[in-house]
């Protein structure tokens, strides 16, 4: 739970401000290039470094299991996760075979994951917004430290 326990104080949780972090750092890198022009816009370049770099697979994988060890799940959240990550994935292998190669694929397992994470916790988020504050501050602690790697990633890239 980060280190406040007092409700007053919730925006000194370290695991907040890392939230608010992942979620300015692509506004930004949306906006900025509107006034520099020869930077491309996030959105654009995402779908390249989800072809192409092992870097940012890697990262969401290593969301997907933070998510996978730091909350309880239901069985049809798991089963929506785990089935859509595994569609996902197999479709992006099926896109990236022509020129990553079977061998290179094993690196790549992972990204399809990601979307499907970050959908099952924000669902959980928006059903514990009116419940305890304590599970809503878990949620998105979680949501934070899952943002943080491929989401500054995708920007750095």
């Amino acid at each position: 739970m980060g280190n406040c326990r007092d409700r007053s104080l919730w925006w000194r949780n370290p695991y907040l401000l890392l939230l608010a972090l992942g979620l300015a750092a692509p506004l930004f890198f949306e906006i900025a290039p509107w006034f520099t022009p020869d930077v491309m816009l996030l959105h654009g370049s995402i779908p390249m470094l989800a072809m192409m770099d092992v870097n940012l697979a890697v990262a969401a994988m290593g969301s997907a299991v933070l998510y996978f060890c730091l909350l309880p799940h239901s069985r049809a959240e798991l089963l929506f996760v785990v089935a859509g990550g595994v569609c996902a994935d197999a479709w992006l292998i099926s896109e990236r075979l022509n020129y990553i190669g079977a061998y290179g694929q094993l690196l790549h397992i992972g990204l399809g994951f990601y979307p499907f994470v970050l959908a099952a916790l924000l669902w959980r988020l928006a059903a514990s917004w009116r419940g305890s504050g304590e599970d809503t501050l878990r949620l998105a602690e979680v949501l934070g430290l899952c943002l943080a790697m491929p989401v500054l990633y995708a920007c750095g890239g």
